[in-house]
């Protein structure tokens, strides 16, 4: 997590007339996300803002945004238009329970902002680091969820490309849920994409080293597995480079888990992109086939707000 302390928002800063800023919660390479209330519905709201490390800055009024000069103020502009469309996309996929809803979507301060549901609970960096391994059975019933929620969002033409133990959240239901889309794009099946190079390592695909790899909905699949790897294992896999190199240490990983889990986590996280489920469906329907109970999460992962 990138340190955004010192560059977030005023607490009590109101935004669009209605959401009354709380401490940062969250924060990464394109932005802060806040606790903040909903003083129209009542209810605590998550916002992220816009906030891209090495192309913004905060002027005086500790308040707005503006490029961190003008040598990079197109290259702002471009992307903070890009992160406005697709948040405006995502907000149609409210309808999906495995992904954060998201409410609204709007322009102030010289960047941008998205106001969404605030869910409690542990990511799974959080739940790793408090109650250690996952096993087998909760990890049937995360992918499960994912799979699910990767089938309504790739079927509407969206891939995440950003999956990682610090945005999937065990909820304090003990249920899952994607919680970022900021780095969410449409894609194109049949033709050749030109997407920026985003990439978590350890849990991206090698086709996301490359500006024009096929990126589709197996790219989200291979970081779902590298999500589930580590949390069965407490091991970040090694970057696909290495891993074509030399993929001992992967599988050694692999070997410690129960032997149909871990020959789907090993098709999941194919470094050739063929040898992957091509979509969260045929992930799911795979998963149903395998003989072990999937297990909800325990409700002790309520997280304090102080």
């Amino acid at each position: 997590m990138q340190d955004h302390q010192l560059e977030a928002l005023p607490a009590g800063t109101v935004l669009n007339e209605r959401y009354v800023i709380g401490k940062v919660i969250g924060s990464g390479g394109f932005g802060i996300t806040y606790l903040a209330f909903d003083t129209e519905c009542m209810r605590k709201v998550a916002i992220k803002e816009y906030f891209p490390v090495g192309l913004a800055v905060r002027i005086p009024d500790r308040i707005t945004i503006e490029p961190i000069s003008s040598r990079y103020s197109r290259e702002f502009e471009n992307s903070r238009e890009r992160f406005f469309n697709e948040a405006q996309i995502l907000s149609n996929l409210d309808v999906c329970t495995d992904v954060i809803r998201m409410y609204s979507v709007f322009a102030e301060n010289g960047t941008v902002y998205y106001a969404m549901e605030y869910v409690e609970g542990l990511t799974i960096s959080e739940y790793a680091g408090r109650y250690g391994k996952i096993n087998e059975s909760q990890a049937i019933f995360a992918a499960l969820e994912i799979s699910a929620a990767f089938t309504y969002i790739h079927e509407r033409g969206i891939i995440h490309r950003d999956l990682s133990p610090d945005n999937v959240m065990i909820t304090s239901d003990g249920g899952v849920r994607i919680v970022d889309f900021g780095n969410a794009r449409p894609f194109v099946i049949d033709g050749e994409n030109s997407l920026t190079v985003v990439l978590k390592p350890g849990y991206a695909p090698i086709e996301q080293y490359q500006h024009y790899g096929r990126q589709g909905p197996w790219t989200d699949i291979y970081s779902l597995g590298a999500v589930l790897y580590y949390a069965l294992t407490l091991e970040t896999p090694s970057d696909p480079m290495t891993r074509m190199e030399d993929d001992r240490a992967f599988q050694t990983g692999l070997s410690c888990m129960d032997r149909r889990v871990a020959a789907i986590l090993n098709k999941m996280t194919a470094i050739k992109a063929e040898e992957r489920y091509p979509d969260g469906a045929k992930l799911y329907a795979e998963l149903k086939t395998v003989r072990i109970s999937a297990e909800k999460f325990g409700c002790k992962l309520h997280k304090t707000e102080s």
